[in-house]
């Protein structure tokens, strides 16, 4: 997808869907009184209105209907205890994606997931009821997208990626002369895939962002104070925030230096796995073809020092590429400091290198992320929104865990928030 889709099309959904989240934590930061919260759920639903938004131009409307009919009573513990909100609905779309969310861990979990997903779609209600209406919903948005594109000399605005399907499908008709030849089921389950996969990894890294902010003070004030001195338009506007373009468009390296760290430190998905379709050799060692190689991206070199490695062992393109990447420094490898991530200009300036140590977190070459565009602006708007509207406290310290738990992602198991609104 192309760069004027992504920032023209999905940049716009994607504030307007966090504007929504913004206005739902507001509410329940009021009524939480400066008690915690449990996030995930909110974030799930945010991610989920944007995703089906922007896939298939369907408002699912999850965190509106979930704002306006919370309850003004809330269950109350001890001081430190999390607040319960007195439950606001969900819509059918936002509970039939969270149902379907569930069939995708099932299937990462069993040692049978080609076996175990389509049974489970196939004979338990609660399953097959959330992907009928899935497969119906997106059926009907694929019909009124054939409609808008489908007559010549009919001029209409892509709105979502199956405008974008079914456009250049009914350009290539009309030039081949022939009919459509459209394969929704084949459109439909990868627009599906990147739904469930952009929902549940995106979710997963915000959930640690959040963590990681609320328990580096420093880092969320300096992250604040930048976002305020490079968006001027806004922070000279009370009540205002940033736009979707100023978002996309403003250079703020202290910005990328923290979404990367977060990267770094949450290890979203703990690792590639490749096919081997020829026998190779990989550091001495012979990799047969047809083994499945996991290749960890949270071991030595990333959060610990690297293991040594004999250069004589390497291959020469391994040997060439060896120093794009920096190496971290074995001193504070463990510390969340995003500074690791600027380097000076001759100028004085910070500017912020991807390069400067081992971090994959959309993983690498063809089959990598296909939603990484998608993802930087999603994470990216969401920071600068929450840390503009909100400072994040820290948890008490039984709401506050590491732990974590791996399934379709590496997620915290708990991801408890405390806010206070700014404006």
């Amino acid at each position: 997808m192309s760069p004027s889709f992504v920032n023209s099309v999905v940049a716009p959904i994607i504030h307007e869907k966090i504007s929504g989240l913004v206005s739902l934590w507001r509410t329940k930061a009021r009524l939480a009184g400066g008690q915690s919260f449990d996030s995930e759920q909110d974030v799930a639903r945010c991610l989920g209105d944007f995703i089906m938004a922007s896939c298939f131009g369907y408002d699912s409307k999850s965190i509106e209907t979930h704002e306006n009919t919370l309850s003004e009573k809330v269950i109350r513990g001890g001081h430190d205890s999390p607040i319960d909100f007195i439950a606001g609905k969900d819509t059918d779309a936002c509970t039939s994606m969270n149902i379907l969310a569930k069939g995708v861990k099932l299937a990462v979990r069993s040692s049978v997931p080609k076996i175990v997903l389509p049974l489970a779609l196939r004979f338990v209600p609660v399953f097959k009821n959330a992907q009928r209406y899935m497969h119906k919903m997106i059926a009907e948005q694929a019909n009124t997208a054939w409609a808008k594109f489908s007559q010549v000399g009919r001029s209409e605005r892509i709105t979502s990626a199956i405008d974008l399907v079914v456009e250049r499908e009914a350009k290539m008709a009309r030039k081949e002369g022939r009919g459509s030849r459209l394969d929704l089921p084949v459109v439909r389950d990868e627009l599906l895939a990147f739904l469930f996969a952009g929902q549940i990894t995106t979710g997963t890294a915000i959930g640690w962002a959040l963590k990681y902010l609320a328990i580096n003070q420093h880092v969320q004030k300096k992250l604040r104070e930048e976002l305020r001195a490079a968006h001027k338009r806004a922070a000279d506007t009370p009540g205002d925030v940033p736009t979707s373009e100023e978002i996309v468009d403003t250079n703020i390296p202290y910005l990328e230096a923290f979404i990367a760290e977060n990267h770094r430190f949450a290890v979203t998905i703990s690792c590639m796995i490749r096919h081997v379709t020829a026998d190779a050799v990989v550091l001495g060692h012979v990799v047969p073809k047809g083994t499945d190689v996991f290749c960890l991206i949270n071991g030595p070199g990333y959060l610990s020092p690297p293991a040594p490695v004999d250069e004589s062992l390497r291959s020469k393109a391994s040997q060439s590429a060896k120093d794009k990447f920096g190496v971290w420094d074995e001193a504070d490898i463990g510390v969340f400091r995003p500074e690791r991530w600027l380097e000076k200009q001759p100028n004085g300036e910070l500017q912020y290198n991807k390069f400067a140590g081992p971090s994959i977190p959309f993983g690498v070459g063809p089959r990598g992320c296909f939603g990484n565009k998608w993802a930087d602006i999603m994470v990216k708007t969401m920071i600068t929104l929450i840390v503009w509207n909100f400072e994040v406290l820290e948890t008490p310290a039984h709401l506050s865990g590491f732990a974590a738990s791996d399934g379709s992602s590496h997620r915290a198991q708990q991801n408890f928030v405390k806010l206070v609104a700014l404006q």
